[in-house]
């Protein structure tokens, strides 16, 4: 009987979870490979978040997903004088990643839905798509790093452009629980 319930309750939280999922699009796997420019970013963020340790693997997810500046976690002011490329409106649309943009000598590229013990049993470090400005000097893109269910962190950052080379330059609001 305890099990009946339990399933009939499991089965009204998804059946709740994605009515309430509805209004947002799927966001669709863009047909066009990552730019140089786009590698360069996210080998930046990982080589950023890995820093100062020397032993560390880090599993990152083979997909991106959408990057909300609209929420409640990013701080409105870091946009202050940068004119952004996109908004928020635009096109929903994420990357593929493979182990062949060589993000960094740390990074295992795997897919979380194939390899689940793999991807959580060191975590699962995962990347937003990016958002430039106009003039491609800064770019707007978070991170989140998985670890279990009440364990991990996220940030949205800004990298600008410094020379041929992009470097974090601010945190733009996180989260760690």
């Amino acid at each position: 009987m305890r099990l009946k319930s339990f399933v009939t309750l499991g089965i009204c939280v998804l059946t709740v979870g994605t009515g309430a999922q509805t209004n947002t699009p799927t966001p669709k796997i863009s047909s066009e490979p990552l730019t140089a420019e786009q590698i360069e970013i996210y080998r930046a963020v990982v080589n950023d978040y890995v820093k100062g340790d020397p032993d560390a693997v880090l599993n990152v997810s083979n997909k991106t997903s959408p990057l909300d500046l609209t929420g409640p976690l990013f701080e409105k002011g870091c946009m202050q004088g940068i004119d952004l490329e996109k908004t928020a409106n635009s096109v929903r649309v994420i990357h593929s990643l493979s182990s062949s943009a060589a993000l960094s000598p740390k990074a295992v590229i795997v897919d979380p839905r194939r390899h689940v013990k793999q991807a959580y049993s060191n975590g699962l470090f995962s990347l937003s798509e990016i958002i430039f400005d106009k003039q491609h000097l800064h770019a707007f893109v978070s991170y989140s790093f998985a670890c279990g269910v009440r364990c991990g962190n996220g940030r949205i950052l800004i990298l600008e452009k410094v020379g041929d080379t992009w470097k974090v330059s601010k945190t733009c609001g996180g989260w760690v629980s």
